[in-house]
């Protein structure tokens, strides 16, 4: 990976971050297989959205408002994760990802 190739991916896994705390959300990355783009998870009361950053920067925003979307639908409580909710829910996430980009 280039120089410039690695400077605009930390560009993009910050601006994903603020996004993510713009809406009140904790966010962390992981590096990994990318059957699993992230995933948003309630903590303590604290809100986790967690992203993979092997995808590249555009999918990583598309997740991040995805997961995001979970929270604000109220699809999580304490200790739930947005992998274990149903179909129903993670379509209504999933479009709520698509109006927000």
């Amino acid at each position: 990976m280039t120089p410039v190739a690695i400077v605009q991916e930390q560009d993009a896994q910050r601006e994903v971050a603020a996004l993510i705390h713009h809406e009140g959300a904790t966010a962390r990355f992981f590096f990994g297989d990318t059957v699993l783009e992230g995933f948003a998870i309630i903590h303590d009361s604290t809100p986790y959205v967690v992203i993979n950053t092997a995808l590249p920067a555009e999918r990583q925003r598309h997740v991040a408002h995805r997961e995001l979307a979970h929270i604000r639908l109220r699809h999580l409580q304490e200790g739930t994760s947005s992998l274990f909710l149903s179909e129903f829910q993670k379509h209504q996430a999933e479009a709520e990802a698509r109006k927000a980009v």
